[in-house]
């Protein structure tokens, strides 16, 4: 019984929130429950045990965006694009990494407040802002894999160091940036 009213009063929580807030969760709930298409449209291998964990976390996202859900769903879908897909890197893995970023922007911008809060516009502009950077990131990075893989550069301790230490600086550069809501660094 217990389990019952659990689930109403977070089906309650759905009916009383906002109407951003609604779009929110129904974009969330969408992008989440449209990863495992997107799996089988990139060439990937049928996983229906896995497909249908997903859309199960995917519900759970929906009615509690501010809980652990979005974080499993992430995991989960992580593992099923590792485990069904081919070693190659192709044009799929911006889309499903764009699909990954629109579950989590719905799903921190949704978990901002309580239900009933409108999220002011240029705090979703700044989240917007950050995910563009995010997708264009992933973007210069398959181009630059595929501009190495071309090159056929030897595997070699050195390169992947050389490349990890870029990837940190380019962090550490931009972390404050990112952190800060008006991209000034804090005083």
């Amino acid at each position: 019984m217990s389990l019952l009213t659990g689930a109403s009063g977070h089906l309650d929580r759905v009916v009383r929130a906002s109407f951003q807030q609604r779009v929110l969760r129904g974009v969330a709930g969408v992008a989440a429950a449209g990863f495992p298409v997107l799996v089988g449209i990139a060439g990937g291998s049928a996983h229906p045990w896995g497909g249908a964990f997903l859309v199960l976390l995917a519900v759970g996202l929906v009615l509690m965006p501010d809980s652990g859900f979005p974080l499993a769903w992430m995991s989960a879908a992580t593992l099923l694009w590792v485990a069904s897909m081919p070693d190659a890197l192709e044009a799929s893995v911006l889309v499903a990494a764009g699909d990954l970023v629109v579950v989590h922007l719905a799903c921190t911008i949704a978990a901002y407040g309580p239900p009933e809060l409108t999220v002011p516009a240029g705090l979703v502009r700044l989240w917007l802002a950050r995910a563009a950077l995010m997708v264009s990131v992933t973007a210069l990075l398959l181009l630059a894999t595929r501009f190495f893989g071309v090159l056929d550069v030897p595997a070699s301790a050195v390169v992947f160091s050389t490349g990890l230490c870029l990837v940190a600086a380019w962090a550490l550069v931009l972390l404050p940036r990112l952190v800060t809501r008006d991209g000034a660094p804090d005083s």
